[in-house]
């Protein structure tokens, strides 16, 4: 049986790609919490700072959440590309062997 015509080297690589991605987007939402838990009380305790909030906070949280998705995802595509090349090297050694 012949090698499939993956590279998990390759894989590994690219995994690293996703992998960087992952923290970088760890830092600009640590960043984003940073900045934003130091804004003071800006928009003041009126009722247009109150009308302010209703749009800022879900905004700036949507904002955390989103950043925080983006590296979740990144972090979870480099670690099963990973798997599926150490799969894909491992079939590749079982191919190898069973032709000897």
């Amino acid at each position: 049986m012949e090698n499939l015509n993956v590279s998990p080297e390759q894989m590994n690589w690219d995994a690293d790609g996703f992998y960087e991605i992952y923290t970088v987007s760890n830092e600009i939402t640590s960043y984003l919490r940073n900045g934003i838990s130091r804004l003071g009380n800006f928009y003041g305790n009126d009722d247009f700072g109150a009308k302010f909030l209703e749009t800022w906070q879900p905004g700036v949280d949507g904002l955390v959440e989103t950043t925080d998705g983006i590296g979740t995802g990144m972090k979870t595509t480099s670690t099963k590309i990973t798997d599926s090349a150490s799969l894909y090297k491992t079939s590749n050694d079982v191919n190898n062997g069973l032709v000897r």
